[in-house]
């Protein structure tokens, strides 16, 4: 992993359009991967956010 961040550093230091590609695609890849995660977490915990129905809805003034 060390490797990986020398690596990067000497991206940054030679190659700055490759440096801000590589920030870009892995800030997406991490992205992807939590929202993935907090997916399978709610479909686990089996919360059912398909039915979501704002509390007091038929209650608002003027209708």
């Amino acid at each position: 992993m060390y490797e990986y961040f020398e690596w990067v550093a000497g991206l940054a230091k030679t190659n700055r359009m490759m440096s801000g590609l590589l920030v870009v695609v892995t800030m997406s890849g991490m992205g992807t991967i939590l929202a993935l995660a907090a997916d399978l977490v709610i479909r686990l915990t089996g919360i059912n956010l398909g039915n979501y129905k704002k509390e007091f809805e038929d209650q608002l003034p003027g209708q």
